[in-house]
C-alpha cells in the first residue's frame, strides 16, 4: 500500500513538471506570436518559433522570398517610449538563447495571420504590410523597403592597353544620378563605388569588344562573378559594323506584258567592321551579372523635331543618351522591351508594322513586347521618326491597318507610353509601371539570394 502511494506521488509530480514546462513553452511561443506587430521573416531567428506555433495549427507558413532590412526598418524595430513595458525572454528553441522582444497589448484571437513574406499580428489596427514593405509611423501607411544596389564601374581596354573606353568618373556619376531619379518611385537606388584617380582600364580585349556573343557573355560574367555583391558595369570601346558598297553588283531582269526584257544592276554591299569606331550600344539581360555600356559621348538619341522645312528635310533634336544606363539596368532586372523583339527594325514603318501584326495573329497584342497588362502595345519610336513625327510631342496615337493571310482586315489605334523606360522613347519624365516595379523588386530579391547586396 505504501509503495502504491509513493508511485502515485512520483507520477503526479512528474505530470505536474511536464505540464508546467509544456505550458510555459507553449505560452511563450503563442505570446511572442501574438504581440509582434511588425512583419517577421526568416532573417529573424524568432520566425521559427512562429513556424512551430502555426505548425501546431496544421498549417506551416510558405517559404519566404528574400526581404532585406533597411536602416529605416531597423529604426522601426527599436521600441519607443510609448512601447516600454514588460520584456519576454524566449526559450532557446532555435539555438539562439535569451532573445528579447518588446511586448504590447494582448490582441484578440485571430489577429495573427500568415501573409506572403512572413507572419504578422495587428493588435493596433495598423495596415497589413507586404513582405517588401514596412510600416511608416509618420504617414501611417505601408512603404516599400528601399533596395540599395552598389555599382562597381569597370573601364576596359584591349589586352595591350590600346583602345581604352572613352569614359570618365564624372560621366559615370551623371548616368547613375539619372538612373536614381528614374528608379526612385520604385524604391530602388544605386550607390556608385568610388572610382580611383587615375582610372586605369582593365586590359581585356574580349570584354572591350563586348557584342553579346557567347564568348563575350561568358567572359564578362566570369569577371563580374568576382564581385558577387555588386552590380558590375563595364564601360567598353567596342566596334561598329556598317554596310558599305563594294566592287560587285547585282543584276536583275524583268519582263513586261509585251515580252520586253529589262536588265537592272545595283551595287552590292558588304559588312565592314571598324575597330577604331566606338560602339554606342548598351546591353544586359536578366540572367547576367553585369551591364555593358559604351562611352558617354558616343551615345545619341532623338528627343524632338526642331524644324521640318518645305523641302521635307527634318531637323532633329539629337542629344547624348543620358537615359541609357537606366534602360539597361531594367533589362538586368528582368524587364523586356515594351515593343516586340530586340530592336525596332521589324516595325519601323507603318507597312512593316502592318505586316508584323498580320503574321503574328492579327491582334494588337502582336506589338506587346513584355506581356504586362499595364504597359500598352508599342509601335516603337522608329516608326514615329520615319513618319517625320516628333517622338515626344503630339501624335498620341498611331493607326495601323492591314489584312491577315486568311483575309481578315484589321485597324488598330496604338497609344504607346512614351514615358516608359523600357521603350525606345526618351521623353522625360521617364519611369516604370507598377507591374514593372514589382517585377524588378522580385528580381533584386532573387539576385540577393545569389549574393547581390541590396541594403
Amino acid at each position: 500500500m505504501l509503495k502504491e502511494k509513493r508511485f502515485l506521488l512520483v507520477a503526479a509530480t512528474g505530470l505536474f513538471v511536464i505540464f508546467t514546462l509544456f505550458s510555459a513553452q507553449l505560452f511563450s511561443t503563442i505570446a511572442f506570436t501574438r504581440r509582434f506587430t511588425e512583419l517577421v521573416n526568416d532573417d529573424n531567428p524568432n520566425y521559427y518559433l512562429m513556424q512551430q506555433a502555426f505548425a501546431q495549427e496544421g498549417n506551416t507558413p510558405p517559404t519566404l522570398p528574400f526581404t532585406p532590412f533597411s536602416q529605416q526598418q531597423e529604426q522601426e524595430a527599436v521600441p519607443g517610449e510609448e512601447q516600454q513595458g514588460q520584456q519576454l525572454t524566449l526559450a532557446n528553441q532555435t539555438g539562439l538563447a535569451n532573445d528579447t522582444l518588446q511586448l504590447r497589448g494582448i490582441p484578440e484571437p485571430g489577429e495573427c495571420e500568415k501573409v506572403p513574406g512572413g507572419i504578422i499580428c495587428d493588435p493596433e489596427g495598423k495596415p497589413r504590410c507586404r513582405g517588401d514593405e514596412i510600416f511608416d509611423k509618420t504617414t501611417g501607411q505601408c512603404e516599400k523597403v528601399v533596395y540599395t544596389v552598389h555599382i562597381l564601374a569597370i573601364r576596359t581596354a584591349d589586352k595591350d592597353g590600346k583602345r581604352p573606353a572613352d569614359i570618365n568618373a564624372d560621366q559615370v556619376r551623371q548616368w547613375v544620378d539619372k538612373a536614381n531619379q528614374i528608379f526612385a518611385p520604385a524604391y530602388i537606388q544605386f550607390k556608385l563605388d568610388p572610382i580611383p584617380d587615375p582610372w586605369d582600364p582593365l586590359p581585356n580585349t574580349v570584354i572591350n569588344n563586348f557584342d553579346a556573343s557567347g564568348a563575350a557573355l561568358e567572359e564578362a560574367n566570369r569577371v563580374a562573378s568576382q564581385f558577387p555583391d555588386k552590380l558590375v558595369v563595364f564601360f567598353r570601346h567596342g566596334y561598329v559594323i556598317v554596310l558599305e558598297p563594294d566592287t560587285g553588283q547585282d543584276t536583275g531582269t524583268s519582263t513586261t506584258e509585251d515580252e520586253t526584257t529589262t536588265t537592272t544592276t545595283t551595287p552590292t554591299t558588304t559588312q565592314v567592321r571598324h575597330d577604331d569606331w566606338h560602339t554606342g550600344n548598351g546591353y544586359s539581360d536578366k540572367g547576367l551579372k553585369f551591364v555593358a555600356m559604351p562611352g558617354f559621348e558616343h551615345t545619341g538619341t532623338i528627343i524632338g523635331l526642331t524644324h521640318l522645312g518645305t523641302s521635307g528635310i527634318p531637323d532633329w533634336n539629337g542629344v547624348q543618351n543620358i537615359w541609357l544606363l537606366s534602360h539597361e539596368i531594367g533589362h538586368y532586372l528582368n524587364l523586356q522591351h515594351t515593343f516586340p523583339g530586340n530592336n525596332c527594325e521589324d516595325i519601323e514603318t507603318r507597312a512593316k508594322a502592318s505586316g508584323y501584326i498580320a503574321s503574328h495573329g492579327g491582334l494588337p497584342s502582336a506589338l506587346d513586347g513584355d506581356g504586362l497588362s499595364d504597359t500598352p502595345p508599342d509601335p516603337c519610336k522608329d516608326l514615329y521618326i520615319n513618319q517625320l513625327w516628333d517622338p515626344c510631342v503630339g501624335h498620341d496615337s498611331v493607326t495601323i491597318t492591314g489584312v491577315t493571310s486568311d483575309g481578315m482586315s484589321f485597324s488598330y489605334d496604338f497609344a504607346p507610353d512614351r514615358h516608359n523606360r523600357m521603350s525606345y522613347f526618351d521623353c522625360d519624365p521617364m519611369g516604370f509601371t507598377p507591374m514593372q516595379i514589382d517585377k524588378m523588386r522580385e528580381a533584386l530579391r532573387s539576385k540577393a539570394q545569389e549574393g547581390l547586396s541590396i541594403r
